[in-house]
């Protein structure tokens, strides 16, 4: 009798493990998700001195920015070794809403793992408002 309500509340856990890995790792690319569009607001807004030329090329040729399995920007020796996130930064020009007219939207598409075709990524995508 003992042996089999043990049984019964291992086998129970055991179905809990698989839910708790699941919210981890849920949790673990939502966080990366956030540093990574944080970072690649700050280099484009660091990049471009916010004037709308620079800004404006962005919406024709996305800017590509890799980062690691941890959300840390790689750099430009790094990018093809070690990145499985390729965060691509377009903007788009907001015209209908009068008090966002100072502002530049950027959308960031977040794909990943970078080695995967690219019918086999996730991709999320950001929005995130700059100043001009």
């Amino acid at each position: 009798m003992a042996l089999g309500v043990i049984s019964f509340a291992l086998v129970g856990m055991l179905g809990l493990l698989s839910v708790g890995f699941t919210a981890a790792k849920k949790s673990t690319k939502a966080t990366n998700l956030a540093a990574i569009s944080s970072q690649a607001a700050a280099v484009i807004r660091n990049n471009t001195n916010f004037t709308s030329a620079a800004l404006s090329l962005l919406s024709g040729n996305p800017t590509n920015i890799y980062f690691d399995y941890s959300g840390r920007m790689q750099s430009s020796k790094d990018q093809g070794s070690d990145s499985y996130y390729l965060c691509e930064v377009r903007t788009r020009a907001v015209t209908a809403v009068s008090s966002l007219s100072g502002y530049t939207v950027l959308v960031m598409t977040v794909s990943s793992p970078v080695k995967a075709l690219d019918a086999n990524r996730t991709k999320e995508v950001v929005h995130a408002t700059i100043v001009r």
